[in-house]
């Protein structure tokens, strides 16, 4: 009953921290029939939200559905160039906006995903719209990236060059020296 009535409204505007807090509690008060009472629980919510099979009742998990929510529109944000929604492309620009400071001198062409390279999003930025902000955070917190095997020519071309994901950590960074800022600002090199 509580999924169905809250699934399409998270869906649509998000669920605030404080509305989820309070349907977590609506839960508990039911399934352990306190009646509002402050009082433990004999069995963790946890295990009542494990599948039967594995002794649980299938308790409906109200945050891991929210992430599931997020990374639905994740995945929408993450299709290729010609399926994206008009949107994703607002989401770069936006995520460009809110970089962490130390990508904020960055020429905003070089920063196209932060899931397809390496920088990441301030979600504390005052510009950062709830919706997205969840999204990026489940994101990283399900370690979302690209992973292919044997990727097309085509794809392979069209892969940023700056804050590349394969790029190594040991590699001393070329992004801001000499050389660096001569491909970024002369020669316009973006892509691999």
């Amino acid at each position: 009953m509580v999924g169905g009535y809250t699934q399409y409204f998270t869906k649509v505007q998000g669920m605030p921290e404080k509305v989820l807090k309070q349907i977590e509690s609506m839960i508990d008060d039911f399934v352990y029939a306190k009646k509002g009472e402050k009082k433990a629980n004999a069995i963790g919510i946890e295990n009542l939200q494990r599948p039967y099979m594995d002794g649980g009742l299938n308790l409906l998990d109200v945050r891991a559905r929210n992430d599931a929510v997020a990374l639905k529109v994740l995945q929408s944000y993450m299709e290729p160039p010609g399926n994206r929604p008009i949107w994703a492309y607002l989401v770069d620009r936006i995520f460009q906006i809110c970089a962490v400071r130390r990508y904020q001198a960055v020429a905003p062409g070089l920063l196209i995903n932060p899931f397809i390279q390496t920088w990441d999003v301030y979600t504390q930025a005052k510009g950062l719209p709830l919706v997205f902000k969840r999204m990026y955070n489940a994101g990283r917190k399900y370690n979302v990236s690209i992973r292919t095997w044997g990727p097309q020519p085509t794809l392979r071309l069209n892969m940023p060059y700056w804050w590349h994901v394969g790029t190594k950590d040991k590699l001393v960074s070329v992004y801001n020296d000499k050389w660096g800022r001569c491909l970024q600002h002369t020669h316009h090199l973006s892509s691999v």
